[in-house]
């Protein structure tokens, strides 16, 4: 298997600054996700168009970061090899992992007879938040160290607001997981440390770092720092139910599918109100755009770009979408849910709903990617785990060694099986442990075969607001307040504002 770049084969490279709120996007639920993955829309957070455009841009963490200049046919290649080549890891894989697993059990461990603080941003009630905690137990018990991880303050969720105000009273836990734009609004203010600095002593962290994914590693750094370790993420995806469509008789789609193919499938199964044809939260409009080749940002991230003819394109098909009443006239996201798969032809969903459907006895449940205009897209969020400034240096090192142990492929394997995530690095990506359980798993397969063509927003402190200027545009084109074009320059400049806010800070 080839070595995952964190970008889709054949692409444009896109650079980003290094550092961004939890993903779907900035504007994506996912970033939200870097947020959450039981909530009302993904990761983050989700009644009218607005809110729940708001709500969900902060329950998930999502977000593109590489441009694809690939054909259809091209697309359809890379998306076939990815399938196969997560099917089983080679030989060269199972060297890397153990390679990097290595490094990062030898550097845990100087520091010992030390207890170290967790707090989380997600409750132990959530599927990743109860993930975390296991690792972290397993930590305590298998560590050379001596270290214990303190987990009773995790017991509920912690926010970024709490989080600040521990900081500013002098009394931050050691560690803390947050949205993975989150960390970079705390290291701008100061409130954590540069987790790079730290670990460049530690044995094995220059090739751990390297093994990381590039998209993952630039959109956790802010000015050069890296605000919080990237442990895993999320993306994006289309789901349906094959027994629904085999009874209704729409054709099972293709993972090549195109804009004009999901449209006329959607029509075919479309019955409203009792059945939709397509039924997603607005705030995923950015996957749509990364399809049509478009990002809502300059590759330097100095410049908000939404009113580019891959916006213009994106935002018309969207509202055409609703024109036709294909689609619910109001952001919705989990009719797939809330009617046993009965009542949606396709939904845009992401692997953080996968426990909850599952719990709720949904299983007939398969995923191809978003449709294609230009190429294949599937944005990003995610949560990373930061440490605090202002404690003790040899908490201060204990709980940066924490972080390498939970970047590694292991920890990396097990979030991704328990909390249905995806991995961070290749060695993670290859692992026999990770490809080893998929085999059981094809749904959860699904979206992490999409993991090579993932992007997600760089990390900035603004993100939350930036998103949500972006956000409120696209809502009030798609319920026809404005037109395409102007709510694409409204949306554009009141996020320029924001993002040249953060310019400032660097």
């Amino acid at each position: 298997m080839p070595r995952y770049s964190g970008r889709p084969p054949a692409v444009t490279r896109r650079r980003f600054l290094a550092a961004l709120p939890g993903g779907l996007a900035a504007a994506s639920l996912l970033a939200a996700c870097g947020g959450t993955a039981q909530g009302t829309a993904g990761t983050g957070t989700a009644a009218s168009a607005t809110a729940a455009v708001s709500t969900a841009s902060t329950a998930s963490a999502t977000a593109p970061a590489t441009t694809v200049a690939a054909t259809t046919a091209a697309t359809t290649a890379s998306v076939a090899a990815s399938t196969s080549a997560s099917a089983s890891a080679p030989s060269t894989a199972s060297t890397a992992t153990s390679t990097v697993q290595a490094s990062a059990s030898s550097a845990v461990g100087k520091a010992g007879g030390l207890t170290v603080t967790y707090m989380s941003d997600l409750p132990d009630t959530h599927p990743e938040g109860k993930a975390r905690l296991g690792l972290l137990a397993e930590y305590t018990k298998t560590n050379t160290d001596g270290v214990t991880v303190d987990v009773s303050g995790a017991k509920n969720a912690t926010s970024l607001d709490k989080a600040f105000a521990l900081a500013a009273a002098g009394t931050p836990p050691d560690l803390i997981y947050v949205a993975y734009y989150d960390a970079a609004a705390l290291l701008a203010k100061g409130a954590v440390i540069d987790l790079d600095a730290q670990l460049r002593p530690e044995k094995g962290w220059t090739a751990q770092k390297a093994d990381i994914f590039p998209d993952m590693l630039s959109s956790s750094t802010w000015t050069g720092k890296l605000a919080g370790m990237p442990c895993y993420t999320n993306n994006t995806a289309t789901v349906y139910s094959p027994q629904l469509l085999s009874q209704i008789g729409v054709p099972t789609p293709k993972p090549d599918w195109n804009w004009q193919d999901f449209q006329d499938l959607a029509q075919k199964g479309n019955k409203p109100p009792d059945r939709w044809g397509y039924d997603w939260n607005w705030v995923l409009w950015s996957d749509w755009l990364g399809s049509a080749g478009g990002f809502p940002i300059s590759t330097d991230a100095q410049k908000i770009t939404m009113t580019t003819p891959e916006a213009q394109d994106t935002l018309t098909y969207l509202a055409n979408l609703l024109k036709i009443g294909v689609t619910p006239p109001k952001s919705m996201g989990e009719l797939f849910n809330t009617t046993k798969a009965t009542g949606v032809v396709f939904e845009t969903q992401g692997p953080y709903r996968l426990p909850t459907l599952r719990q709720n006895k949904i299983t007939d449940i398969a995923v191809v990617p978003t449709p294609i205009k230009k190429n294949v897209f599937a944005s990003n969020g995610g949560h990373n785990v930061s440490v605090f400034q202002g404690i003790p240096a040899d908490h201060k090192q204990a709980a940066a060694r924490i972080t390498m142990w939970l970047n590694a492929p292991h920890a990396q394997a097990q979030m991704c099986i328990q909390a249905t995530s995806l991995p961070v690095s290749n060695a993670a990506f290859q692992s026999t442990e990770l490809q080893d359980y998929l085999k059981t798993d094809p749904q959860l397969k699904g979206f992490i075969d999409l993991a090579p063509h993932g992007w997600r927003w760089p990390a900035l402190p603004s993100y939350a607001k930036i998103s949500g200027a972006l956000n409120s545009a696209v809502s009030d084109i798609l319920t026809g307040k404005v037109s395409v074009q102007d709510g694409l320059t409204q949306g554009q400049q009141a996020a320029q504002v924001l993002l040249d806010q953060d310019l400032k800070l660097q």
